[in-house]
């Protein structure tokens, strides 16, 4: 937090979003398996 915050949350905000689509993608098969 010393005059560059950007840098430090361009990583982070990456990694989130792909944790997203693998927890959404998880979110689905667990659906599935559950309909079946």
């Amino acid at each position: 937090m010393d005059g560059k915050p950007y840098r430090e949350w361009a990583v982070p905000a990456k990694f989130v979003r792909s944790l997203g689509k693998v927890f959404g993608a998880l979110r689905k098969a667990i659906f599935r398996r559950a309909e079946n």
